[in-house]
Parts: C-alpha cells; sequence; structure tokens
C-alpha cells in the first residue's frame, strides 16, 4: 500500500538550497557564473528568502480547494480501511523531505500554515489534502515543479468528521419505498416496515424490520455475569448511539433466540444451565430454514429465517437490493427498502481479547439455526457478495430482523 516517491529533486536540492552551502565559495570561478544565476533562481523558489514568503506563495495565494478534494472519515473501529475515504496519496503513504533540504525560513512558514515545500511530487497540478494536527481542518497541497506546496486554505476546507458526524440519517432508507410502521409496545419504540414479495417456492411475501431490532438492557463487551430474566443486548464499540441510530443492538445468538445464556456453550435442551431448545428433533436443513422462532422480537414477529433471506436476494443475487445507501451508494442500493447496514461483528477469545471488528465492511445476521454445541448459522453479507450457510460461535454478537408470523402455503 506504501507509495515509493523520487529522491531525484530532494538531492538537487539538498545540494543547492542547504543553509551551510553558501558558506565553501571555493568551487566558483568564472566559467560557473551563467550556472550559479540559474542555481540562485532555483534556491529562491524551492527553499523561499529570509522574510518567509517563497515564489510559490506567490504563485498559489488564490488557489481554490475544491469541494470534490476528498477527506478521510475516521472512526473507532479499527478495521475500517474499506469505508474510510482516503487521498490517493494518503498522509501514510508519504515520504517527508529530509529537514536538511529545507531552509530555516521555510521551516518558519510551515509551520505558520502559509505556503512552503512540504513532500516531493511526480504529477504536476496534483492536490494533496492532509489534515493540521492543530485546526483538525483539511490542508490542501498542489503539486508544483516537483515538490508539494501549501496553498491557500480556502472556505472549502472543513473539519474531519467522525464517522456519527458524517452519518446520514435521511439515507438510510430507500425513500421511494411505502413503509409501514410497527410500534413495540414492550418499550414503545417505533420501527420501519417494508413489504418484501417473492416468487421463492411456497413464499409469495412476507413484511419484515426494514431496520435492526433495538430492544433490551444494554450490557458492555466483555461482561460476564448475565441475567437471563431479561434481554441483554450490545452496540457497537460500547456506544448507544449506534443502537439509537439504526445499527439497532447486537446480541449473541442465545439471547437472540431467547434461551439461556448457557445455550451460547452447550447443544441446547442438554444440560441443566440450558434445559430449552427451540427445535427438538429437527434433522433437516429444510426444517431449520422454514423455523418461525420469536426469540428476542415482539410478539407475532419471529427470527428471520435463512429460507426468509433465499426468498428476499437467492433469486435475484444482487446485494445492491438490500443494502442501505449509506452502507453501498451505487445505482440500485436498496431497491427493496430492506436497508441493511454493515454493522460488523463482536466477540471475545483467548487471543485477541474482547474487541468489535469489521464495522462497515461486514454485516452478519443471527438465523435460528443451531449447528454445534457452540456455533450457530447466520447470514453474511458484504458490498460484493453474500452467503447463507456458515457458522459462527454462539457467543459472537451479531444484529437480527424480525419477521411478521405467517402461515406457510403447506401448512
Amino acid at each position: 500500500m506504501a507509495k515509493s516517491f523520487s529522491h531525484g529533486t530532494s538531492n538537487m536540492i539538498s545540494s543547492f538550497c542547504h543553509p551551510g552551502a553558501s558558506q565553501n565559495k571555493s568551487w566558483i570561478n568564472s566559467s560557473a557564473i551563467g550556472s550559479m544565476l540559474l542555481v540562485a533562481a532555483f534556491c529562491l523558489t524551492a527553499c523561499g528568502d529570509d522574510s518567509g514568503t517563497s515564489a510559490k506563495e506567490e504563485s498559489s495565494s488564490s488557489f481554490f480547494i475544491p469541494d470534490s478534494v476528498p477527506g478521510s472519515v475516521s472512526t473507532s473501529s479499527k478495521k475500517m480501511s474499506s469505508s474510510s475515504r482516503v487521498n490517493s496519496v494518503g498522509s501514510s503513504n508519504m515520504s517527508v523531505l529530509s529537514s536538511s533540504i529545507r531552509s530555516s525560513s521555510s521551516q518558519k512558514t510551515a509551520k505558520s500554515s502559509s505556503s512552503g515545500v512540504v513532500w516531493t511530487c511526480n504529477e504536476e497540478g496534483k492536490v494533496l489534502t492532509k489534515t493540521n494536527p492543530e485546526t483538525k481542518l483539511l490542508d490542501a497541497y498542489i503539486c508544483t515543479n516537483g515538490a508539494y506546496v501549501l496553498a491557500e486554505r480556502s472556505s472549502s476546507s472543513q473539519k474531519v468528521l467522525t464517522f456519527k458526524e458524517s452519518f446520514k440519517k435521511d439515507s438510510v432508507f430507500n425513500d421511494q419505498i411505502e413503509y409501514g410502521l410497527f410500534k413495540d409496545t414492550r418499550d414503545n419504540q417505533e420501527y420501519k416496515t417494508v413489504l418484501i414479495k417473492t416468487s421463492y417456492k411456497n413464499l409469495s411475501e412476507f413484511v419484515v424490520f426494514a431496520q435492526n431490532l433495538n430492544y433490551g438492557t444494554q450490557i458492555k463487551l466483555g461482561t460476564t455475569e448475565f441475567d437471563d430474566n431479561k434481554v441483554e443486548k450490545y452496540c457497537y464499540d460500547d456506544d448507544p448511539w449506534y443502537c439509537e441510530n439504526f445499527f439497532g443492538g447486537m446480541y449473541s445468538w442465545s439471547e437472540a433466540v431467547g434461551l439461556p445464556k448457557a445455550c451460547d456453550s452447550v447443544w441446547t435442551g442438554t444440560t441443566p444451565e440450558c434445559p430449552d431448545s427451540i427445535a427438538t428433533g429437527l434433522v433437516s436443513d429444510y426444517e431449520w430454514d422454514e423455523l418461525q422462532i420469536q426469540g428476542a422480537c415482539p410478539d407475532g414477529w419471529h427470527l428471520m429465517n435463512r429460507h426468509e433471506w433465499m426468498a428476499m436476494i437467492g433469486a435475484n443475487e444482487s446485494i445492491g437490493y438490500l443494502l442501505s445507501y449509506v452502507s453501498y451508494s451505487n445505482g440500485f442500493s436498496n431497491r427493496n427498502g430492506f436497508s441493511a447496514l454493515l454493522t460488523g461483528v463482536g466477540g471475545c477469545s483467548d487471543s485477541y481479547g474482547c474487541k468489535f471488528q469489521v464495522f462497515a465492511e461486514e454485516g452478519d445476521f443471527w438465523f435460528p439455526k443451531e449447528a454445534d454445541r457452540d456455533a450457530a448459522g447466520y447470514m453474511f453479507l458484504r458490498k460484493s457478495y453474500f452467503t447463507f450457510r456458515n457458522t459462527a460461535y454462539k457467543s459472537d454478537i451479531m444484529p437480527i430482523r424480525c419477521v411478521k408470523d405467517y402461515k406457510r402455503a403447506d401448512d
């Protein structure tokens, strides 16, 4: 990912512009006068004079930073690289010139945020943006004569926004879809709902939440004591903002399907700690796929199962049909109004401890399907593809969607 830069320009500047270079005059002779005049002009351009104003500053004083200049979005997640918008050069990929190639006046100039040579470059006129650590604004640099020169900051420079500050709530849903509205009487929260019409096997249509469930008492990742008498949820990054702004709660598998916490580590219905089973006697995938289990969902609704996921996107095989615009802004995004967000996943292990990861890269949703004593099925979404038949540790935390109960055609 690193981008290397040619050092030919820096070697030449270092030879002629280093503060100590002018002290040794033994090499000057009459035949070099013409060359020295050229060198002096070069030094004035690249290094600046004692006044702290270089020739480049005068030529770039009216430079305007266009609105399209890319910035970067920082997040608390360590795996946000796929969603962060970074400049084509990138501050982490630049080679800073040695201080020996800059005169003391140009160093003072750089600190005062006026024009000065900062990095070498090889694309004349190319614009680079970099966050000023003091002002938190995006400074713009323009490639001029082989070096990036700091341009005057324009009124279009903006503070680098966090993900939460830049999140566009009005882009979560498809404004061309007619949504329903459901109020969960357990806590009076309201959810948008959407009718999904399909031609998949025996399922012609169903109503589903157009946002993730956000029911329960928040606990923090790494919690070791649980209360099986109430629904307990996590919020991404342990920050309630995510729960409250359409990302919803995140649940372990046992919590999602309405079982004691102990069921995350044993086969359901096999121990005194996990005496219940969500599907006693089921043996085939077909039976699991169409299971309607209420779990953490409100009365009259059930945890979205694999059959419903397959009916929604299995036929057209377009991930863009269900991803929210804020997760995937292409021409076909969120066509069916499902408005999926790439919420990442959380979990704990002996090797890396407890953490949230792959936020804005991956969206996972639990199925009501037990695969092993400590594993269960889930839906896996990315921007470019999706898969149905996966298993994850039951103790991992993911969001869920709720579907309104219905009778199957063969019931």
